[in-house]
């Protein structure tokens, strides 16, 4: 009897680890930042689950902004993330005119980075660029 109980216990456990990706529901992760200037913009935002520059493994939110001159905040949700390490921002234009990121937050200021100074720009064409 007791064994028949132990052996019932394993296979329920690892049956409910098995499927967990079809029952368990994970909240999606909010990320938004201000964003000031002129143009139409689309923003990509890409969050990678490994600690590497391939971004091989990534989510993705895209946002298509009109900016007239002020201050304007993004946001958007991406589903089924848990525990990324690095986050990529592209910004895709037509305009060569310069913008402003600032106030980048996850999960609603649980984790915040103050400016875009703090990132490296790679590509940074007009028409096209991104930051990681």
């Amino acid at each position: 009897m007791r064994r028949r109980d132990i052996i019932s216990g394993v296979l329920t456990i690892v049956l409910l680890a098995l499927t967990c990706k079809h029952w368990l529901i994970f909240k999606p992760m909010p990320v938004s930042f201000l964003v000031k200037g002129n143009g139409s913009y689309t923003f990509t935002v890409q969050l990678n689950k490994k600690n590497n520059n391939e971004f091989k493994k990534i989510k993705q939110c895209t946002i298509k902004k009109h900016l007239t001159g002020g201050y304007e905040k993004c946001e958007c949700k991406i589903d089924r993330v848990r525990f990324p390490k690095r986050l990529r921002l592209v910004v895709n234009t037509s305009d060569v005119s310069p913008i402003e990121i600032k106030d980048i937050t996850l999960k609603n200021g649980k984790y915040k980075l103050p400016s875009v100074s703090e990132f490296a720009l790679h590509n940074a064409l007009p028409g096209g660029g991104g930051i990681s």
